[in-house]
């Protein structure tokens, strides 16, 4: 059961006047540095509720108004600091979505933080006022579901271009490994890794992680200690986890040195989750499913091969290329696959890709973003 914290802060006494409203707290490292001056930025937890929103006579006239609780004490709240501006990471957000559809008067800017599976958008309907997405390719899927955008802004991954722009003062491409190496996103569902089987708690961790999406992606793993075993290479795996988080990254560690026999270099993720890009735009080649770092390390003109072992269309690439397979699960055609580009040099691969790359994901310039605000 989901708990709040009550806050009794009281707004009227504090600075009521803030340029943008951030509804949520993810996404809070990545917005400090894309919004430098973060005294014009209101953080909401979704957990807080502000008591003494209540009390105010404002609350009454919008209850009466809107007929509706939640979407009264928003109203007061956002009228209380004064907000011209909402813009929230959580881009599937239902709430969110209501606000964004009520208040005409309030702008509403949506980063998209993710790869919409098909689970998620046949979902329920979508609704944004303005959609800062990765690409074309989220234009047209959101239209082809039938989903409402009224003004699509397709600027790519903030976070990617956060990393590309190298504002986290991390040296990304330097420090390269001088032999080739085969890099692993993890994408193994979270039910199969608390629980090494595929029991689900719900109907919706089964819709969105069914055993044959999982055993697709454990045939891959297989292929691929088979392939760096013949080739004498130790591959490695971004994990999404932090080692911290020891529950969830304790049981993933030991799943894949079991697969591997412990012959596979296992790279934790950070807090912020941005040790995967790093590393990610180092690697020589990248396999995986159609996970979301998967397409911005594409969309960068990093080698991606997209591995649908499923028999499941909708586990696959966003587009077909030379850089997916969804073939029939063979060793062989796997090796023919990764040999064909590994040998593909870098220059060919980047103008044969570069239409696909874009249209998945566009690299933009920090400062182009900030002409929305």
């Amino acid at each position: 059961m989901r708990s709040f914290s009550i806050k009794s802060t009281n707004l009227f006494f504090k600075k009521n006047n803030y340029k943008i409203f951030q509804y949520g707290k993810e996404g809070k490292g990545y917005f400090d540095l894309f919004f430098k001056d973060k005294e014009n930025r209101f953080i909401y937890n979704l957990r807080d509720i502000y008591i003494l929103v209540f009390f105010s006579p404002k609350f009454f006239l919008n209850l009466f108004y809107y007929r509706s609780f939640k979407i009264s004490y928003f109203k007061t709240l956002f009228s209380i600091l004064k907000v011209k501006t909402v813009i929230t990471w959580l881009d599937n957000n239902g709430t969110y979505q209501e606000l964004d559809k009520k208040f005409k008067d309030i702008k509403f800017f949506t980063f998209q933080n993710g790869f919409r599976s098909h689970l998620c958008l046949t979902e329920k309907k979508i609704y944004h006022s303005n959609f800062i997405c990765f690409g074309k390719n989220d234009v047209d899927r959101y239209k082809k579901y039938g989903h409402e955008v009224k003004n699509f802004l397709p600027y790519g991954s903030l976070k990617l271009n956060l990393v590309l722009e190298n504002k986290f003062n991390i040296n990304v491409l330097n420090d390269k490994k001088k032999d080739f190496t085969i890099t692993i996103i993890d994408e193994l569902p979270d039910p199969y890794i608390i629980n090494g089987n595929y029991t689900y708690t719900n109907e919706y961790q089964k819709r969105l992680s069914p055993a044959h999406r999982t055993k697709g992606t454990l045939l891959m793993l297989e292929y691929i200690k088979k392939y760096c075993s013949e080739q004498g290479i130790i591959p490695q795996v971004l994990l999404r986890y932090p080692k911290e988080e020891t529950e969830m990254s304790s049981k993933l560690e030991k799943i894949y040195l079991e697969i591997f026999k412990n012959k596979i270099d296992l790279i934790f993720n950070d807090e912020m989750r941005i040790k995967s890009y790093i590393i990610g735009l180092k690697a020589d080649l990248l396999l995986g499913l159609k996970s979301t770092l998967l397409c911005e390390l594409f969309s960068f003109g990093k080698k991606i091969l997209s591995l649908n072992y499923t028999n499941d269309q909708k586990f696959s690439f966003p587009i077909e290329g030379l850089y997916n397979y969804d073939g029939k699960p063979d060793y062989q055609s796997f090796k023919n696959k990764v040999e064909e580009i590994k040998n593909i040099p870098i220059d060919k691969w980047l103008v044969k890709t570069h239409k696909e790359r874009e249209y998945i994901n566009k690299i933009t310039k920090i400062n182009e973003y900030k002409i929305l605000f």
